[in-house]
């Protein structure tokens, strides 16, 4: 195994801060991707239900994992 900077900061500690971005880019993709399901026009094609579906899960899926590192890092600093 070759150690080196990838490797130092694919396995660092996390931290509150690194938590923060998936926690707000998903919260960010699911609310932005919801709006513009609500507020379409009628002349342009809507996403499908499935697709916002598809889209909210993995939103949801990006969220729980800002929120388990997040654990992660309050459990480190005790």
């Amino acid at each position: 195994m070759i150690l080196g900077p990838v490797s130092s900061a694919a396995h660092s500690e996390p931290t509150i801060s690194g938590a923060l971005f998936p926690i707000g880019v998903g919260v960010a993709i699911l609310v932005h991707s919801w709006f513009r399901f609500f507020r379409r026009d009628d002349d342009k094609a809507s996403p499908s239900l499935e697709r916002m579906i598809e889209i909210s899960v993995a939103s949801c899926i990006m969220i729980g994992l800002g929120i388990w590192e997040w654990i992660r890092s309050l459990r480190i600093s005790n």
